[in-house]
């Protein structure tokens, strides 16, 4: 685990390994490199499973429970309804041509959205960003540039903010594309899509729902599969920008 400030901003990399830890006093120093190890006397062995693994184990066990409560949308979402969801966008992640370990971003306050589009970046293998929701234009190019972002998850608008103006002042003039094509950057060529939670069509954006419903080619999901076995439980998974006074590392 790695991290790296600039400025105001904090670059925190995760592992994809899943584990329970359980808390000791002991100091311990670490020589090994693989830095998402953590090892201790414990009664509970840790799990080495991908996140993709940890979902599928959980909707075995759990089924119809509830997975996912969220007041503010109105959405009640059971294991396996998330799953579902999650695999859907999934789908659509690679028939846009996105490949595991591209980095793409999420942007945005806590959503059901946000909440698929991660399972479902981790299912198609691919390295997620998360963006923190308050960033302005000058940050946003910093993120992009850091990590080589292929696209962008977001929300349309947040508090304030509107997105799609930030990130034009950012990125490019989006207008330049129609509704659900890929923008072109000449100074950012390696970002090409942009998915934004919204009932409108905007001009070189895809929408987050036709992502998960007409874009869900089903002709990937063997990929999905291969993908779920390649994938290792020490493979890049996450990396969290947010601010240096209040990062945090998991």
């Amino acid at each position: 685990m790695a991290t790296i400030c600039e400025s105001k901003i904090a670059l925190i990399v995760f592992r994809r390994q899943t584990c329970s830890i359980v808390a000791c006093s002991s100091v311990f120093h670490r020589k090994s490199s693989h830095l998402s190890y953590y090892h201790q006397t414990s009664k509970e062995p840790l799990t080495y499973q991908t996140i993709s693994q940890m979902v599928s184990a959980a909707v075995t066990k759990y089924g119809n429970r509830e997975a996912l409560v969220d007041c503010t949308q109105g959405v009640r979402l059971t294991f396996e309804e998330a799953n579902k969801r999650a695999e859907n966008f999934a789908l659509g992640l690679l028939e846009l041509g996105f490949k595991p370990n591209d980095r793409i971003g999420i942007w945005g306050p806590n959503s059901v959205q946000w909440y698929i589009a991660s399972l479902a970046a981790s299912k198609a293998g691919l390295i997620i960003v998360d963006i923190n929701p308050g960033y302005q234009s000058p940050e946003l190019v910093y993120c992009i540039q850091a990590v080589k972002l292929k696209g962008i998850i977001m929300d349309e608008t947040f508090k304030t903010q509107h997105y799609l103006n930030i990130l034009n002042q950012a990125v490019l003039d989006l207008t330049n594309s129609g509704p659900n094509t890929p923008v072109k950057s000449a100074t950012l060529p390696y970002f090409t899509h942009v998915i934004v939670n919204s009932s409108q069509k905007h001009d070189g954006v895809y929408r987050f729902q036709d992502i998960e419903h007409e874009y869900s080619n089903k002709k990937h999901h063997s990929s999905l599969l291969d993908i779920d076995k390649q994938c290792q439980a020490d493979d890049g998974c996450l990396i969290q920008f947010t601010s240096v006074r209040f990062h945090f590392i998991l």
